[in-house]
């Protein structure tokens, strides 16, 4: 990318806070249609396993969301 020249800029939602509605609604749709999916890892424990289940996912190991199941 630096030999491309690439800019990679982030961008915060307070700054835009007129778009969060909408945007709530469109990203929602996409979900619930199936056009977007969510990956989603289960890590099974009770509530002792929730610290273990939030280190992979602040690391990178997991994309989407990280649950811990209590059953």
């Amino acid at each position: 990318m630096i030999g491309k020249r690439v800019t990679v800029a982030g961008f915060r939602v307070s700054g835009h806070r007129d778009l969060q509605r909408p945007w709530l609604e469109d990203f929602g749709g996409w979900v619930r249609t199936g056009l977007i999916e969510v990956p989603q890892v289960v890590v099974p424990g009770q509530e002792e396993a929730a610290p273990g289940a939030l280190l992979p996912l602040l690391c990178g190991e997991y994309a989407g969301m990280a649950m811990v199941s209590l059953i």
